[in-house]
């Protein structure tokens, strides 16, 4: 299980791309999910808030939903913040609109969007 203190430098723990990316070339967020399942899912639980970052493009890879959902049914909350705008959410390979049926989803791709974000969580 990762933990490290807020404000932490997180880039070591990001520098293995390959291993992220199930050797890929590019992002794969179903196998990024299934890891995260068996690898810290007891990491998770009814106090926990889980974001996900990033643009929920699979690259025709299966994006595997119910890992998602094995998430949500542990977390207290989980949160995809997506660089793109709603309107690309579905189109090409973007399975963004899947994700979306079982958290919720918000464009996020600036620091005034990422304000307003926070700004709406519960406190």
């Amino acid at each position: 299980v990762l933990s490290a203190p807020p404000g932490a430098d997180l880039t070591g723990v990001f520098s293995d791309t390959a291993r992220m990316t199930r050797w890929h070339r590019n992002s794969d967020y179903g196998s990024a999910l299934l890891d995260f399942t068996d690898r810290y899912l007891e990491a998770v639980g009814p106090r926990t808030t889980v974001l996900i970052l990033g643009d929920a493009r699979s690259n025709n890879t299966d994006p595997h939903v119910e890992a998602l959902r094995v998430v949500v049914e542990r977390a207290r909350q989980v949160v995809f913040l997506n660089p793109e705008p709603p309107r690309q959410w579905g189109t090409g390979d973007s399975v963004a609109h899947l994700y979306g049926e079982v958290v919720d989803m918000h464009e996020c791709a600036n620091a005034k969007q990422l304000r307003e974000f926070v700004g709406r969580l519960p406190v």
